[in-house]
């Protein structure tokens, strides 16, 4: 009887053991309907369900999506939690989240975020992406950002690049019939809309005054009413053909020398960068920014100033401030005679948890979201631009177009970063340190700074 019972005993056991040994072992995949193949989660001890974290987005923005992966055959009875969490703490939490292994399975990443938090992320296995066909399916800076020694860290949700915005109303008034392409045009036209113009007949007497049109014509030059002031400048700089890393990307470089192309000439084109941008401000009568204005989105948006650069986000913010403003997009202006147009890129993505039980299903979720059919609902409700090459999104035809010139380059710490070029402008426009000067400082800084991600 005894021998009975050991025996009953024992294979319990082994039934409770063997299904331990083949929960999560098994690799199963599952085409839908869309041609997308899915591969289900094959993580040993993993459950069913996802979390996701992100900014910017509330859930009813992601439910539509949700339940459309939720039909999907093997997809029925997962449950995908969305969590919309505030941007101003956002990175702490997820930090603090994770390090406790209470975090995410997704979660939202800015594109300069892979070199201060890649051991966070788990990359991409070959069967949701390859490096190639990654190359092929999102715009160029997403490879930029997103891919590092050939691993694949996140996805890209939209794309987005400086632009030009312009009141149209102003333009139209003073004459303006088309948007400033290069920077001497942004010149030109800044001071025809804010000084008189004054018309006068054959025998030199005036006809006709048009008054002013804006109290500034275009917001830059300084940081502290000027939203991503650090970009425009970086952007600058991408412009006058900076080179702004060393090739293994461990150290800043945009203080350098450059010699010139076909020429002896040696140039700082960090330096004429800067100094470009600083001298949209300091006094400068031909275009009126100074500190006494607001922030650059609220003058725009009540017209005191007719241009800002700006980012597809930024529209919404404006046009809550006056929905009835005349805003017109156009491409971030050249360089006059540059060989090919330069922008800055800046969007957010999503990446895995190295923490997360469901990697390989949230890598399958990830991957039905990119798909076109699928991004398309998240761009038309969020009105942003497309991150695939293949589609445009929500947003106005600008950013389309500029996705495919939009460059990056990289970081290390986003933030940190920020605060060194913002510190960099300010050296100049407060404390009246050259230009070169101040670029040597912030290079000397942003190496302290990447010594911490090699």
């Amino acid at each position: 009887m005894k021998a009975t019972k050991y025996i009953v005993f024992l294979s319990v056991l082994l039934v409770i053991f063997g299904s331990g040994l083949s929960c999560g072992k098994k690799t199963t995949t599952t085409t839908p309907d869309n041609g997308t193949t899915l591969v289900e989660n094959t993580d040993t001890g993993a459950t069913n369900s996802l979390v996701i974290w992100g900014v910017f987005d509330s859930s009813d923005t992601w439910q539509p999506i949700i339940k459309s992966f939720n039909k999907q055959k093997g997809y029925t009875d997962t449950k995908i939690t969305y969590v919309m969490k505030d941007y101003a703490d956002y990175e702490s939490m997820l930090i603090d989240a994770i390090a406790s292994d209470n975090g995410p399975d997704i979660f939202y990443v800015s594109n300069s975020w892979i070199g201060k938090h890649k051991a966070k992320m788990v990359p991409a296995k070959d069967t949701i992406i390859s490096v190639d066909d990654y190359q092929k399916k999102f715009f160029p800076a997403a490879y930029e950002d997103f891919v590092l020694d050939k691993n694949i860290y996140a996805f890209p949700l939209y794309s987005d690049s400086l632009a030009l915005f312009y009141n149209s109303r102003m333009f139209n008034k003073a004459s303006i019939v088309e948007a400033p392409a290069t920077w001497d045009d942004v010149i030109k036209d800044a001071e025809i809309l804010t000084h008189p113009i004054v018309n006068y007949d054959k025998k030199g007497r005036v006809t006709s005054t048009v008054t002013q049109q804006a109290d500034a014509g275009i917001a830059m030059g300084l940081t502290s009413n000027i939203s991503r002031s650090q970009d425009i400048v970086l952007a600058l700089m991408l412009q006058t053909g900076t080179i702004m890393n060393s090739e293994d990307k461990r150290t800043f470089t945009f203080n350098q020398f450059q010699k010139q192309s076909g020429t002896e000439e040696i140039k700082h084109p960090g330096a004429s960068a800067l100094d470009f941008y600083t001298a949209f401000a300091n006094g400068n009568e031909n275009n009126k920014w100074s500190s006494d204005f607001p922030s650059n989105i609220e003058a725009f948006a009540n017209s005191k100033v007719a241009m800002m650069i700006g980012y597809s986000y930024m529209i919404p913010q404006i046009k809550k401030i006056n929905p009835d403003i005349s805003l017109k997009v156009a491409p971030f202006p050249q360089i006059t005679g540059a060989p090919s147009n330069i922008t800055l890129a800046n969007y957010w993505g999503w990446a895995v948890s190295r923490n997360s039980k469901n990697q390989g299903l949230a890598w399958s979720f990830m991957k039905f979201v990119s798909d076109p059919a699928n991004i398309t609902q998240y761009l038309t409700a969020t009105k942003k631009p497309s991150p695939l090459i293949s589609i445009s999104g929500g947003s106005d035809k600008v950013f389309e177009t500029q996705k495919e010139y939009a460059k990056t380059f990289y970081k290390g710490n986003g933030e940190a970063f920020d605060k060194i070029i913002i510190d960099m402008i300010d050296s100049v426009t407060k404390y009246g340190e050259s230009s070169q000067s101040a670029l040597d400082t912030a290079v000397s800084r942003g190496n302290d700074m990447l010594k911490k991600y090699y």
